[in-house]
């Protein structure tokens, strides 16, 4: 049997009996064999378009070794719906050229790798959110070290695989090296927070929470009924409208230390701090943050501010971008929400007015999001530390006209 590169090389090009023009065919028929047949035979699908792989290319080159080497489009069809390869008869598309998103899906598959639970990814790419339909397989190719992405923490799940880099492909997922590249999703990045400790009854301050005095904190990789009544026990904890930590006073508000609060039990991290202008500057050029000096390279974190943050740091920390505050990414949200996940709303005012960031969270028998006529949401179920701190409830407040710095809505696993 040809060997592993030999197989690659006829799934990408085509084996020497397949390029024999019909004359060679015909020289090489034994004396006596009947005749071909008249009718044609139905034309392989190109394994390639341009300097890009087809779908039917890659799925070809996954099976041939278990195909002896030898192939035709049944067959390989038929080997790939065996493998999973193909998930939908209906859709096979085999002379488009396959995504990068896709041909991981589908060399994973091929292999029997299973999708990595999206409660353990704790970064991500820029581009690739939790929500992706290949999220799993991604981040788990990526875990095991098959793919890393690339420099600017992109994956470009959309453009095409070059055949250039279809070995690497089969053969990572075949015999994956095990060592993630400069790019590991389970890691969280940077520093959490100054200290722990701070007590839910005390007044607002930089400190995170006791978790475990609290209870603990949510686990994302557990049943969706464990995560839900797990989110629905810490919103009680919080008790945003009657907790003495989030009563407004003197003008201000603490919408901003209620989020840390929320998403710190829930296992994710929004800054109750962070660095200032200095700090980056050193991390950027050295790698590392400064020792932290609250109120000297660390500053409080508002809620405008914090609407930047997600864009320009949120990745790093898991959080993936669901959209605006649109019906449909709202409908996300609360989708998401209900299904034990951590899901912030943030609003930028763009002035130094404040803004405001709230928690999406499960919907109950007494609480319940507002739809349109349409069926989509409009006012997601919050829970939320602003002028009027509510445990629960319905709220468009990210419509109010002041809100033009931008409104976004970000997920974590």
């Amino acid at each position: 049997m040809p060997g592993f590169f030999e197989q690659l090389r006829s799934a990408v090009l085509g084996t020497s009996d397949q390029q024999q023009t019909p004359a060679e065919q015909s020289t090489a028929r034994r004396a006596g064999a009947a005749p071909a047949s008249a009718t044609p035979a139905e034309p392989e699908p190109p394994l390639a378009q341009g300097a890009m792989v087809t779908r039917y290319g890659l799925a070809r080159a996954l099976v041939l070794p278990s195909l002896g080497g030898q192939s035709s489009k049944t067959r390989v069809v038929h080997a790939a719906m065996a493998k999973g390869i193909f998930s939908d008869a209906s859709a096979l598309r085999l002379e488009a050229p396959v995504t990068r998103a896709e041909a991981i899906a589908m060399a994973m598959r091929a292999n029997g790798r299973q999708p990595l639970d999206i409660g353990l990814v704790k970064r991500v790419y820029t581009d690739v959110s939790i929500t992706h339909w290949a999220a799993g397989h991604i981040y788990q190719a990526t875990a095991l070290g098959v793919v890393s992405g690339y420099e600017d923490e992109t994956f470009k799940p959309d453009e095409g695989l070059e055949t250039a880099h279809l070995g690497a492909i089969i053969n990572g997922a075949a015999s994956p090296p095990g060592k993630p590249g400069r790019f590991d999703p389970r890691v969280e990045w940077g520093e959490r927070s100054i200290l722990e400790g701070g007590q839910l009854s005390g007044a607002p301050n930089a400190k995170s929470l006791d978790a475990e005095a609290l209870g603990g904190t949510r686990d994302a990789a557990a049943s969706k009924e464990d995560r839900v009544t797990k989110t629905n026990a810490i919103v009680d904890k919080l008790s945003a409208s009657t907790s003495k930590r989030y009563k407004p006073k003197n003008g201000l508000t603490y919408c901003n230390v209620f989020a840390h609060d929320y998403a710190f039990l829930m296992g994710a991290f929004v800054p109750r701090v962070w660095w200032d202008a200095k700090a980056i500057a050193v991390y950027q050029k050295t790698g590392l943050f400064p020792d932290a000096e609250y109120g000297k390279n660390t500053y409080e974190m508002k809620a405008n501010q914090l609407h930047d943050w997600f864009f320009t740091w949120g990745h790093k920390f898991g959080w993936s971008h669901v959209g605006g505050v649109d019906p449909a990414a709202l409908s996300e949200g609360q989708k998401l929400a209900n299904d034990g996940r951590v899901v912030i709303v943030v609003g930028d005012t763009g002035k130094s007015t404040p803004g405001h960031i709230t928690a999406v969270v499960p919907e109950t028998d007494k609480h319940k999001a507002e739809h349109n006529a349409a069926g989509q949401v409009t006012a997601p179920n919050q829970s939320q530390a602003g002028a009027a701190p509510t445990t629960r409830g319905a709220d468009d407040w990210f419509n109010a006209s002041k809100y033009k710095g931008g409104k976004a809505i970000w997920v974590h696993s």
